[in-house]
């Protein structure tokens, strides 16, 4: 899994906002599987207590998707993509998003 998957989640959820996008686990056996996650900070009275998540199994377009493209940061990102709330976009000026995934 990538660093920066976990680190935006992270980063998305002290900012008190939601979080959706493809996570590769591991299992015990060493296996992996993607999941689609989706989490969300909760509330109370102006500060974040705890997190709800929501886990589902993608689409093998999305885990196809997305498997290229953690491929491709791993192999030195010559995209430029970055991970922004559980999104992939260009990292330069004038961003786009490339892929939800």
């Amino acid at each position: 899994m990538l660093v920066e998957v976990y680190a935006d989640l992270w980063a998305t959820m002290k900012s008190g906002f939601p979080w959706s996008g493809l996570i590769k686990k591991r299992c015990k056996n060493g296996d992996f599987y993607w999941v689609l996650a989706n989490v969300t900070p909760v509330i109370e009275n102006g500060v974040a207590t705890g997190y709800m998540s929501v886990r589902t199994k993608p689409t093998r377009e999305q885990v196809d998707l997305a498997a290229q493209l953690y491929k491709d940061i791993k192999s030195g990102n010559p995209k430029n993509i970055a991970i922004k709330q559980g999104r992939a976009v260009g990292a330069g000026w004038g961003r786009k998003i490339v892929a939800a995934i």
